[in-house]
């Protein structure tokens, strides 16, 4: 008898911690995980990759339960398309939104802008260059730096946005990057880090870029001054130094709870200073 008293008191005492207030009750069916417990799925532009790592370090230290699941270059338009599917919460892109992807439920957040700036391995080409300069390069009228180093060349797709900023800002480069193009000679660079790689490994090197792209992923190479300018985050923002793009991050009408945590991450003081470090000057209005 002592023995059933004994395993009865121990049955409702059981009882009693399971129906405890404060204990943790299990998630409903398609209910949607809390923000602390999330994957965030962050993808597109090669050009934003470095940025976004540095972005969730940042956020992570608030949020230290959320992962981040960054699938490789997709592309602007791959990201924002993984998107609208499903298949992201976030895409990074370094173009505005077309219209039928607006139509199709995408909007985009202007993060800020960057300069559009030129590198190369060979750390005594520091000489600034022009605009003539520029053109002269990507044509092949010019093959060497100042103290008789090949200019190693190296170009991105021809259906690639770096390659219709090129030919939007430089007039007359067109012909001539096309005449390159046919040559075969030069090696074409898929992503932009396939670019960045490749630019740090040949010697004499030149390729275009942005310089977000640079500073996120520390990368090795020199940035090269324009007309006697650096590409600096404080000569764009004075005006002096006028090749810039915009970058975006792209979400759906609905977000997940992290997603949302995120974005207003981004948006907050620490966020746009993780933005400078990158080099991106936040935009005026906050996303």
């Amino acid at each position: 008898m002592h023995t059933l008293r004994l395993l009865a008191r121990l049955i409702l005492l059981a009882l009693l911690a399971f129906a405890a207030p404060g204990a943790p009750a299990s998630a409903s069916p398609g209910e949607t995980p809390p923000a602390a417990t999330a994957t965030l799925r962050i993808g597109g532009t090669g050009t934003l990759q470095g940025l976004v790592r540095m972005l969730f370090v940042a956020f992570r230290l608030r949020h230290p339960d959320v992962t981040l699941d960054q699938p490789r270059s997709l592309g602007s338009s791959g990201g924002i398309g993984a998107m609208l599917a499903g298949a992201l919460d976030i895409a990074a892109s370094s173009r505005a939104l077309t219209q039928a992807e607006r139509q199709a439920g995408a909007d985009a957040i202007l993060l800020g802008t960057t300069p559009f700036v030129f590198v190369t391995s060979h750390p005594t080409a520091r000489a600034s260059l022009t605009d003539a300069d520029i053109v002269a390069i990507f044509t092949r009228q010019r093959t060497v730096w100042p103290d008789g180093m090949p200019i190693r060349l190296i170009l991105r797709p021809e259906q690639d946005s770096d390659t219709a900023y090129l030919l939007d800002h430089f007039p007359g480069l067109g012909p001539g990057l096309d005449a390159v193009r046919r040559q075969q000679t030069i090696p074409i660079a898929l992503t932009d880090q396939d670019n960045l790689d490749q630019a740090e490994l040949r010697p004499g090197s030149f390729a275009g870029t942005s310089l977000v792209t640079v500073l996120s992923e520390h990368r090795r190479l020199t940035v090269l001054p324009l007309d006697g300018i650096d590409p600096s985050l404080d000569a764009m923002e004075h005006g002096a130094y006028t090749l810039t793009r915009p970058v975006y991050f792209v979400r759906g009408h609905t977000m997940p709870p992290a997603t949302g945590a995120f974005l207003a991450f981004v948006a907050s003081p620490d966020g746009a200073r993780v933005l400078r470090r990158a080099g991106v000057s936040p935009a005026a209005a906050p996303p």
